[in-house]
């Protein structure tokens, strides 16, 4: 596998240059860091933790999880995700997850005739509840007019923290290797053969590319503080993305 390289900057000291940089600290940075560190990978991520800058779309305690869906695309990644929960919680030592099922409910429409056929295919167990059927299982739910069938997913389903699993991703990314910055990203470029950078407001970062393979690429990812240099750069910044200036 190819690892991290060395270049010389201006100022006579060599700078890292990273063979992948995962940009955002959300739930897909996290994993994606993970598994590249995982596989042996040299990465680093960088992206502020909770409260120090934009970090992702999962500042919510709680959110469901399920596999029952009228797509089969989604419930087969959902299954495949589901799956791994124990071992990341395990591994990790942190517990983000609450395996309590799922009811979902409402008139025989397209949604809930495509979500049984979907269930039927991957053979997803379920259980088929008439109204009444709902009412002497829970007794305290109050059932809406007009429900026709309810479907119960009794296991694989509840609820995690996404917060607490973004912290589980991390701490598995770094235990095989990742680096963390906890920084925001504000430029993301592209850096070419003898090319400066261009930080004004640190100019003792300027560099002078002087790498054995010229046409490799180098990306600069600038924060506020420091300069990245990484071969591979993946952005996992979601709908934060076009704040970027790339």
């Amino acid at each position: 596998r190819l690892t991290s390289r060395k270049i010389s900057s201006g100022i006579g000291q060599m700078a890292r240059v990273y063979k992948h940089c995962v940009i955002g600290h959300g739930m897909m940075g996290t994993a994606a860091s993970k598994y590249l560190a995982q596989a042996g990978e040299d990465v680093v991520l960088v992206g502020p933790s909770e409260g120090k800058g934009i970090h992702g779309a999962c500042y919510d305690e709680g959110r469901i999880y399920r596999i029952l869906d009228p797509r089969k695309c989604w419930a087969t990644l959902a299954e495949k995700s589901i799956a791994d929960y124990p071992r990341i919680a395990a591994e990790s030592g942190i517990d983000f997850f609450q395996e309590s099922g799922l009811l979902i409910w409402g008139v025989e429409d397209d949604f809930l005739r495509q979500t049984l056929d979907v269930a039927a295919k991957m053979h997803t167990p379920l259980v088929h509840m008439k109204p009444d059927d709902i009412a002497a299982k829970y007794p305290w739910l109050g059932i809406p007019a007009g429900v026709e069938l309810g479907l119960l997913q009794e296991k694989n389903a509840g609820h995690l923290s996404p917060r607490k699993l973004n912290l589980a991703q991390l701490k598995l990314a770094q235990a095989s290797g990742a680096t963390h910055i906890d920084m925001e990203v504000l430029e993301v470029t592209h850096k070419t053969s003898q090319a400066p950078s261009a930080y004004p407001s640190h100019p003792e970062h300027h560099i002078s590319m002087q790498i054995d393979d010229p046409s490799a690429p180098v990306f600069s990812v600038k924060t506020s503080g420091e300069e990245v240099l990484a071969s591979n750069v993946l952005v996992a910044a979601g709908c934060y993305t076009s704040l970027l200036q790339i």
